[in-house]
């Protein structure tokens, strides 16, 4: 009976809420938008903005132990302690050589084609 008086909270709601539970009362200010917390937003954006900048970076794979262009991303987040964020393609890529008929590629799944 009591289980039908139980709120039912998404796990995002329930993270805000064991996370406003650490804060005491008057060390700062919370600001809402949209239900989430302003600084949570910044923090999100803020690790956005460093994967953005490490994924950016050129990318050398080498034909004998480079398989993957996701792996390889991923590789790179991992070595730059960012968690949380997940790289994916948005399309299949592929070109042809401009002198010869060679074509290289990158599928979806990121499996690079020499």
């Amino acid at each position: 009976m009591e289980r039908q008086n139980e709120l039912r909270l998404t796990r995002a709601e329930k993270r805000i809420i064991a996370e406003l539970r650490q804060l005491k009362y008057g060390e700062m200010r919370i600001v809402m938008r949209n239900g989430v917390p302003v600084q949570m937003e910044a923090a999100a954006r803020e690790k956005l903005e460093a994967a953005k900048t490490l994924l950016e970076k050129t990318y050398q794979p080498s034909f004998k132990t480079d398989k993957n262009l996701l792996t390889m991303a991923q590789a790179r987040l991992t070595a730059g302690k960012i968690e949380g964020v997940t790289v994916a393609m948005k399309a299949a890529v592929s070109t042809k050589d401009l002198f010869t008929a060679a074509r290289a590629g990158i599928d979806l799944d990121g499996t690079l084609h020499y």
